[in-house]
C-alpha cells in the first residue's frame, strides 16, 4: 500500500447552505472582525487597518416595510461538536452528556455551560457595539427589548445588544462599523462592569425582516461576518505573548489541553478505508489558572494509524493531520473522518491509532495550510488572500460521523427563542476566523496539567493518546473491535494505559 501523507479535513460535523439574499441589494460585509482590549498598553480596536464596515444599499420600493436586523451573539459549541448561537442568552440545553468513562473527571454541569454563555453574551453586548448611519435618516424600532440605540444625529446612532432594528426606506443607504465601547477600554471600570479577560468567537448576521418582533417568518438573510472579541488577559496573571505593538494581540503562552482516546469507527468500503474517530477535549481549568482557560486553545493532531505484527512490532499504515479551535472553557467530542485508499483492515488484526498533540500549534499551522489548499483544489477559496471566500455548496455532513446524531441547524425563524438563532452559515463563520486569522495561535511556552508544566518548545511537553485494538470481524461493512487498550503518554497529564473495554462515550437523547 502507498504510505501517504495528506490532510483532512477534520473539524466538526458541518452543514453548510448558500442562503441568499435579495439580489438586488448591494451590500459589502467583513468576512472576520476582530477586537480586540488591552487595558495594560491602553489599545482598542480592530485588528487590521481600516475599521470593518458591512454596507447595504439599492433597496427597493417593496422593501419600504422591512426592517434591517442586526443579530450577534457567542458561538456556543455543544458536546458532540455542534455551533449554533441565541441573540438574547438563552440557549436550549444540550441532549447528550458524557456516559460511562473508564477514569474518573469532573465535568461542567449545564448550568455552569450556560452560566459561561451568558457571561460571553453580557461582555458582547456591552463591549461590542455598531455605529450604524443612513443617508437617508435613521429610523430605530421605538421598543427594542434586546437592543440598546444611543441617537448621534438624525442618520447616525450607536447600537449595543444582540438584536437591533433599523427601519428600511427606498433611499436607505446603510454603513454599520465594528467599534469598542469606550467604557470597556478602561480597566477600572472593570469590576462595576463586570467584565473579565475573555477570547469569544461570535456570530454577526444581517438580515431584512418583516417586523421589528424578533418573530418574523419574513426574513431575508443578507450576509455574515465571523465576529470574534477579545479582552487580553492582564500579564500579572498569565504569562502573554510578545508584545509587536499597537493593534498586534498578545495571548496566553500557557495552555492545560486534556486530552483523552474517544470511539472509533472502522469502515471497509471497496477498495478503501474510513475511519471515523473521536478525541475528547477539556479546555477548562480550576480558578487558579482561569485566565488562560478563558481563551481559545488551538487544536493540532498528528494522527498515525499503525499495524500491531505478531512480533510486536509496529508496521505505520497511514499519518495525517487534524485541526480546529477548542472555544474558551470548552470541554467535548472532537471528530475526525479518515479515508484510506488502496487499504482496508483485516480481521483478526491488531492495530494502533495514536494522536500526537505534543505541537499543538505547530500541527495547527500544518492543518490550516493544507485545509486552505484543500479548499483551493475544489474551487471554494481562492488565492488571492483579499478575495472573499465562496460559499460552499449544501452538505449534509462535512465530515459526518455516523454514529453520531449531530446538531441539525435549523432556519431562523424566531430569533428571541432560545436556541432560535442556530444558522446555517455558523460552521462556515468558524472556518473564515479559522483561515484569516494571522496573529493566533501563539506558540506556547508551557503545557501544564495535573502533574505540573512542562516546556512546549523544545518537545518537552509530550501528550499522545492512543488505542490498541483487534479488528474482529465485519458486519454489513462496519468493523467489530475487542481487546482494547485505551492509554495516554504525557509530561504534563497523568499517563495511563487501561483495558477495561469502556470508552468515553456520548449518549444523546
Amino acid at each position: 500500500m502507498k504510505f501517504m501523507k495528506l490532510v483532512q479535513l477534520s473539524l466538526v460535523p458541518i452543514c453548510f447552505s448558500s442562503m441568499a439574499g435579495n439580489a438586488d441589494i448591494l451590500r459589502s460585509i467583513p468576512e472576520f472582525v476582530h477586537l480586540h482590549v488591552s487595558t495594560e498598553r491602553g489599545w482598542s480596536g480592530s485588528v487590521g487597518t481600516l475599521p470593518p464596515t458591512a454596507s447595504f444599499a439599492g433597496f427597493s420600493n417593496d422593501d419600504g416595510n422591512s426592517w434591517l436586523t442586526l443579530a450577534t451573539g457567542p458561538e456556543f459549541v455543544n458536546l458532540l461538536g455542534g455551533h449554533s448561537t441565541a441573540f438574547t442568552g438563552q440557549l436550549n440545553q444540550d441532549n447528550c452528556s458524557v456516559g460511562e468513562t473508564p477514569f474518573p473527571m469532573t465535568l461542567q454541569t449545564w448550568d455552569t455551560k450556560l452560566d459561561f454563555y451568558r457571561l460571553q453574551t453580557r461582555q458582547l453586548n456591552r463591549c461590542v457595539q455598531f455605529r450604524i448611519k443612513d443617508v437617508a435618516g435613521l429610523n430605530p424600532a421605538s421598543v427594542q427589548p434586546a437592543c440598546s440605540v444611543t441617537t448621534l444625529s438624525a442618520n447616525e446612532a450607536i447600537a449595543n445588544g444582540g438584536l437591533c432594528y433599523f427601519k428600511i426606506s427606498p433611499n436607505s443607504s446603510f454603513t454599520i462599523q465594528y467599534e469598542v465601547s469606550p467604557e470597556c477600554t478602561d480597566e477600572n471600570l472593570f469590576s462595576s462592569l463586570e467584565l473579565k479577560p475573555l477570547d469569544i468567537f461570535a456570530y454577526s448576521g444581517f438580515y431584512m425582516s418583516g417586523d421589528a418582533s424578533g418573530r418574523s417568518t419574513s426574513l431575508k438573510p443578507l450576509g455574515s461576518a465571523a465576529l470574534r472579541f477579545s479582552i487580553e488577559a492582564p500579564s500579572k496573571d498569565v504569562a502573554l505573548s510578545v508584545n509587536m505593538g499597537e493593534g498586534s494581540p498578545r495571548w496566553p503562552m500557557v495552555a492545560f489541553p486534556d486530552v483523552h482516546m474517544s470511539e472509533l469507527e472502522i469502515q471497509n468500503k471497496g477498495s478503501e478505508s474510513k475511519m471515523l474517530t473521536r478525541l475528547f477535549i477539556k479546555n477548562s481549568c480550576d480558578d487558579t489558572n482561569e485566565s488562560a482557560c478563558r481563551f481559545s486553545l488551538p487544536i493540532g493532531v498528528q494522527y498515525t494509524l499503525k499495524e500491531i505484527l505478531p512480533t510486536g512490532r509496529l508496521r505505520t499504515l497511514d499519518q495525517w493531520y487534524a485541526g480546529g479551535v477548542s472555544p474558551a472553557f470548552w470541554e467535548g467530542f472532537f471528530p475526525s473522518q479518515r479515508d484510506i485508499t488502496n487499504f482496508q483492515f483485516k480481521e483478526g488484526s491488531r492495530y494502533r491509532l495514536e494522536a500526537d498533540l505534543t505541537y499543538l500549534s505547530i500541527y495547527h499551522r500544518l492543518f490550516k495550510e493544507g485545509f486552505k489548499s484543500f479548499l483551493i483544489q475544489r474551487g471554494l477559496w481562492t488565492i488571492d488572500p483579499n478575495a472573499p471566500l465562496l460559499p460552499i455548496p449544501p452538505v449534509s455532513r462535512m465530515p459526518g460521523l455516523d454514529t453520531l446524531k449531530p446538531n441539525s441547524p435549523l432556519p431562523v425563524v424566531d430569533p428571541l427563542a432560545p436556541g432560535g438563532g442556530n444558522d446555517f452559515q455558523l460552521e462556515l463563520n468558524q472556518m473564515r476566523a479559522l483561515l484569516k486569522g494571522v496573529d493566533w495561535p501563539p506558540y506556547f511556552e508551557e503545557m501544564c496539567g495535573d502533574d505540573g508544566c512542562s516546556k512546549a518548545n523544545s518537545g518537552a511537553a509530550k501528550l499522545k493518546v492512543g488505542i490498541d485494538f483487534t479488528l474482529e470481524r465485519f458486519e454489513d461493512g462496519i468493523g467489530k473491535k475487542k481487546d482494547y487498550r485505551v492509554w495516554r503518554q504525557s509530561s504534563y497529564s497523568p499517563a495511563y494505559s487501561d483495558e477495561s473495554q469502556t470508552l468515553i462515550k456520548a449518549v444523546c437523547q
